[in-house]
């Protein structure tokens, strides 16, 4: 018998028997199941990064500005008709520092007769008075840079 045919019978380079060091060998070099293994990862992956984009912008946003709420009254001043009051007749308080009166565009200022001018504060009950008697006031609350409702 030829050195030949005594491998093939006895399956050493055929397909008929595998020894144990050729069924590892050919494992690791076996690529089929290494391209799920390497889509696996590549999904979770993917997944975590996109997880990780959403939850920065999420939580990156600011919160909603802290605006006073606010009820009032405009009446025309009964002393002077140059003058416009504003009634506090609701809300929380605010402090008038804190606060911008506009008319038309044209910033407008408190007068001395204001019963505010005492605290500084404006809360329920208590009147600015205004040096203009245009009854279009829009308030600005200037640490927020909203609108006063």
């Amino acid at each position: 018998m030829s050195y030949k045919n005594w491998h093939r019978n006895n399956g050493v380079n055929g397909k008929l028997r595998r020894s144990a060091g050729k069924q590892k060998r050919s494992l690791f070099l076996d690529k089929y199941a290494v391209s799920d293994v390497v889509g696996n990862i590549l999904m979770v992956a993917i997944t975590v990064i996109m997880a990780a984009i959403v939850a920065v912008a999420i939580f990156g946003m600011e919160p909603p500005a802290n605006v006073p709420h606010v009820s009032y009254e405009l009446k025309n001043n009964v002393a002077n008709n140059s003058y416009i009051d504003l009634n506090h007749i609701g809300g929380q308080q605010v402090k008038v520092s804190e606060l911008k009166f506009m008319a038309d565009g044209v910033e407008v200022f408190n007068t001395t007769n204001s019963s505010i001018n005492n605290t500084g504060i404006w809360k329920i009950g208590t009147t600015i008075t205004l040096n203009t008697n245009n009854t279009n006031i829009i308030i600005i609350h200037l640490p927020s840079k909203e609108l006063l409702q």
